[in-house]
């Protein structure tokens, strides 16, 4: 079975990188893991109902930028990390 993707758009109009959905879950369990948070604890953190980020996490969803932003602000990270478009956290 192929894993699925999204396409996000490249540094300019006429490029585009590709990347997997597995991916950004993968990156947002990393996070939270990282930070000895339960899904619960990153649900209240970003003010999301209960259960969003168990999705995200499972591949179920994906996050859309309001929630995007919002999980890299709760996470101290940049949304390219979130993405696994950069692995560099924010200071």
């Amino acid at each position: 079975m192929e894993i699925p993707y999204i396409w996000q758009a490249g540094p300019t109009p006429h490029t585009m990188t590709k990347y997997h959905i597995a991916d950004t879950a993968g990156n947002i369990r990393r996070l939270r893991k990282a930070k000895g948070w339960t899904l619960a604890d990153l649900d209240y953190r970003c003010q999301f109902a209960p259960g969003t980020i168990r999705n995200y996490e499972q591949g179920i969803n994906r996050p859309a930028s309001d929630h995007l932003y919002a999980l890299a602000k709760a996470l101290e990270v940049s949304a390219d990390a979130i993405l696994g478009l950069d692995d560099v956290h924010k200071d």
